[in-house]
């Protein structure tokens, strides 16, 4: 009963709660294209980018943009200047763009002089929406994942957003399992055998940024293939069932901990992590006490 409340919870409030960011990601605040304004209030000509797939907070942020005048008042208010680079080495007047956008801003002389002191300090920090401020802010750190995979869904390009990182990691890894499915790759080999595979497949991340599925279970097959594979995972989850585990609070956290620390990270190849692993499943799971009983 313990671990079924658990996986109720873990398993129908999050998807609920996401489901509902997502409704709110895609719900476009801006008017149709045909009634989009033509001209600032200075009679300069606004470039409106109907192909843009960046979306800041429900505005697209190739709407009213105006880089004259852009360029001209951001200089005005910030020591940086709009062609060089914020504080986390990114081009400042993209940052820019999209912070203003996040605002429901128009990028234009009269949205520039909008934006409040700290504004502007949080663009030369590099945040590229009001919501990435507040690091506590759950919202906002959903928000950040859905705008990753929404870019990555149109552009195909995960370089430097580490969601969609994951999700090209994840494809390669794929991609080379279907080549291998039941003999694997090796323990000692898949490392590079997954770092060629990005070349096989024509991924759009630079070179240093290959790295492994960041899925301990994809990993385990694709070291081993499906068959050996499978063994091996159920080796790691049937003693808690075998033990009755799920009877006692202690092991099943750690246990759910467990099961889903595998789905986001390759967990079983730092030392660190191993460690921890091995200390506390052997004590919360391996472990089966008797009741101790009279000798007599």
């Amino acid at each position: 009963a313990l671990l079924i409340t658990i996986l109720v919870l873990l398993l129908i409030l999050p998807p609920l709660h996401i489901y509902k960011q997502v409704k709110k990601f895609y719900t476009i605040k801006d008017p149709p294209v045909e009634q989009l304004d033509k001209k600032t209030l200075n009679g300069n000509k606004y470039i409106n980018n109907t192909k843009s797939p960046f979306i800041e907070n429900g505005y697209n942020a190739g709407y009213y943009v105006c880089e004259k005048e852009l360029r001209k008042e951001w200089n005005k208010r910030s020591k940086i200047n709009y062609d060089s680079l914020d504080n986390l080495g990114q081009k400042i007047k993209y940052t820019l763009i999209r912070y203003m956008t996040s605002k429901g801003l128009r990028k234009d002389s009269a949205g520039v002089w909008q934006l409040t002191e700290q504004d502007i300090k949080n663009i030369e920090n590099g945040f590229t929406n009001y919501k990435y401020i507040n690091s506590l802010n759950i919202e906002g750190r959903i928000y950040k994942v859905i705008w990753q995979i929404h870019i990555y869904k149109h552009t195909g390009n995960a370089n430097k957003q580490s969601i969609s990182s994951r999700i090209e990691f994840n494809k390669v890894a794929i991609s080379l399992l279907k080549k291998h499915l039941f003999t694997g790759v090796g323990t000692g080999d898949y490392r590079q055998a997954m770092f060629r595979e990005f070349k096989v497949v024509n991924s759009k991340l630079p070179v240093e940024s290959y790295n492994l599925p960041h899925n301990q279970y994809l990993s385990i097959f694709l070291a081993l293939g499906v068959i050996l594979g499978s063994w091996t995972i159920l080796a790691f989850l049937l003693p808690y069932f075998i033990n009755k585990k799920y009877k006692n609070f202690l092991p099943t956290v750690f246990f759910i901990i467990f099961i889903l620390s595998m789905f986001t990270d390759d967990v079983l190849i730092r030392a660190s992590s191993i460690n921890y692993i091995a200390i506390f499943y052997t004590l919360l799971i391996l472990l089966n006490p008797k009741n101790k009983q009279n000798d007599n």
